[in-house]
């Protein structure tokens, strides 16, 4: 495994490349920011802007995360999936509520991963 430790950054809105603005703002940015803590700051891939699918790097091994070219393999349960290369564990469909119901509205579309502070491992057999 790297160097991953639960010292490293949570994601923020501006991470993914969010801003939210105007009147009623700050309940909203706050129940983000309040969903994204379980998620690691995202690492962009080399050459790429912005938070789509597919500009992040895994966390743990750098490999591309990607349904289509990279490493990104879905999982059973509807939107979780895994680095297919070291099976760091991702979300890729994001629906964040708050007491009032969704926050967006539509589902936001990226490749995030759980942050180290709250996943376990398997210890690799050697």
């Amino acid at each position: 495994m790297s160097e991953t430790t639960v010292d490293m950054a949570v994601c923020t809105m501006a991470d993914i490349g969010l801003t939210i603005t105007g009147e009623g703002a700050e309940p909203i940015c706050d129940a983000i920011s309040e969903y994204l803590s379980v998620f690691a700051k995202p690492v962009l891939h080399d050459g790429t802007t912005g938070g789509m699918l597919g500009n992040f790097d895994c966390l743990n091994c750098g490999e591309r995360l990607d349904g289509f070219l990279g490493t990104f393999t879905w999982g059973i349960a509807h939107g979780e999936g895994k680095c297919s290369k070291c099976g760091w564990p991702c979300r890729a469909y994001h629906n964040p509520k708050d007491a009032e119901g969704d926050i967006f509205d539509r589902r936001l579309q990226i490749i995030l991963q759980y942050h180290p502070s709250g996943v376990e491992m398997p210890e690799e057999n050697n």
